[in-house]
């Protein structure tokens, strides 16, 4: 009787243990860090079709998104999430060239990351002042990206997080910025 006892208190371990693994990765996953699959060609070189990179959630609980970050954010226009680097957030002034070039507050911004070939993008805007709590993002890829340019400009709220490592493929493995 006491071996069916002790039987007993072992599945009763391991459910605990499992429930609270699970608990774990559900807490982890929701508020701290969550993989995520790039499946399109938009963040070309920095990021390719098939790479999977770790987005920190947790960052933008004590800052704010800043120029220059890759992030992952929800376009209620693609019905989708997708990733861009942000390129100007509120009180930017920003104008982009026919190129992909970008004018931010009167000066060409440099970008050595940026790929300009252009083949089939080529939306030439007026000038866009941003809002409060608003960011413009756009993908690496100018010619081949569907960012800010077509959608306006993205809300703090729509951010999921920012990219914080390309785990895979293993011989690409970094921290990203």
């Amino acid at each position: 009787m006491a071996n069916n006892s002790s039987r007993t208190s072992s599945w009763a371990e391991y459910l605990v243990v499992i429930a609270i693994a699970v608990a774990l990765a559900f807490f982890i996953r929701t508020f701290i860090a969550q993989p995520f699959l790039v499946d399109k060609e938009s963040m070309h070189p920095t990021l390719l079709e098939g790479n999977y990179i770790i987005i920190n959630k947790f960052i933008y609980y004590f800052s704010r998104p800043k120029r220059g970050d890759i992030v992952v954010f929800y376009s209620p226009q693609e019905q989708a999430h997708l990733i861009k680097r942000v390129i100007g957030s509120e009180g930017d002034k920003i104008e982009i060239l026919q190129d992909g070039q970008v004018v931010l507050n009167g000066r060409l911004l440099e970008e050595p990351y940026a790929s300009y070939a252009s083949y089939g993008v080529d939306a030439e805007s007026g000038a866009i002042t941003l809002g409060p709590g608003e960011y413009f993002v756009m993908g690496d890829n100018r010619g081949n990206s569907l960012d800010s340019r077509w959608f306006g400009p993205i809300k703090e709220s729509s951010i999921k997080g920012r990219a914080f490592i390309l785990l895979w493929p293993f011989s690409r493995l970094r921290f990203l910025q």
